[in-house]
């Protein structure tokens, strides 16, 4: 669907989905960042953990955009 035959309501979901990715993936670089500067052991699990905290988040993010896009389609 182009973006000019969606309604408002799909058009502020789509946008907002993409603008809460962009702060994930922000976060990420981040994390990578802090990773990328520690030493030892426990703060590189820490670090590690956070990562995939937040890229399980995005994943979500993500499976619910597709999801209510699957829904739409089926009603």
């Amino acid at each position: 669907m182009k973006f000019n035959q969606m309604t408002d309501e799909e058009k502020r979901r789509l946008l907002m989905s993409i603008y809460f990715l962009y702060k994930g993936l922000h976060q990420l670089g981040r994390v990578q960042d802090t990773f990328s500067e520690r030493e030892t052991d426990v703060e590189i699990k820490e670090a590690m953990v956070k990562m995939q905290n937040l890229s399980a988040a995005i994943v979500i993010v993500t499976a619910a955009v597709i999801f209510i896009e699957l829904k739409k389609r089926d009603s």
